[in-house]
């Protein structure tokens, strides 16, 4: 069911407003009050939408993962499995660079846990259903594809997560071969 453009300009204003706020301050420092006047909406359509700040969080991240789904299927619409990851690797560290401060600042308070869950399970679901792919196609591994999928995105995810919070960052083209070889050592026999 598509939503209607009217409740598609309210979310778009609280997530813009959402996002300049979290580059100001912490999650946990917004109140509902200032999000709803910086999106210059009233109150009662913030909680006619979302049950609480929480909620709001969730839709936020679930918006954002969306996001990322759309650049990474344009790019990567084909190929082989480990093409495919290695492609996943790279769009998540380009799309978490470039909303670097909001996802620092969400990294660095009490919605760390709820913001990597959500992400991982999608990816976990889109890693899994690859595999499974790639194995009905001939491809053997040594491990279960649901194995596989789990250690492949929760390791990429807090691999690259860790990279993003480091001030330092290190090098890109390490994290890159790094992930690389941690993929063909879980997916190849």
């Amino acid at each position: 069911m598509k939503e209607d453009l009217r409740v598609k300009k309210t979310k778009a204003a609280l997530f813009s407003a959402f996002y300049k706020l979290l580059g100001e301050k912490s999650f946990e420092e917004i109140t509902v009050n200032e999000l709803c006047e910086r999106a210059e909406i009233r109150r009662a359509t913030f909680y006619k939408h979302y049950n609480d700040k929480q909620d709001f969080f969730v839709g936020v991240v679930k918006k954002f993962r969306a996001d990322f789904d759309v650049i990474f299927k344009k790019n990567n619409r084909t190929g082989a499995l480990i093409d495919y990851l290695i492609g996943y690797c790279d769009t998540v560290i380009k799309y978490l660079c470039t909303y670097e401060s909001l996802v620092q600042n969400i990294l660095r308070g009490q919605l760390r846990a709820p913001f990597i869950n959500i992400i991982v399970q999608q990816n976990y679901l889109d890693t899994k259903e690859k595999i499974e792919e790639s194995v009905r196609g001939g491809l053997s591994i040594s491990v279960s594809p649901e194995n596989a999928a789990s250690m492949i995105t929760g390791g990429i995810t807090l691999a690259i997560i860790n990279w993003v919070e480091d001030d330092t960052k290190g090098d890109l083209e390490r994290l890159r071969s790094d992930l690389f070889a941690i993929i063909s050592r879980i997916l190849l026999p």
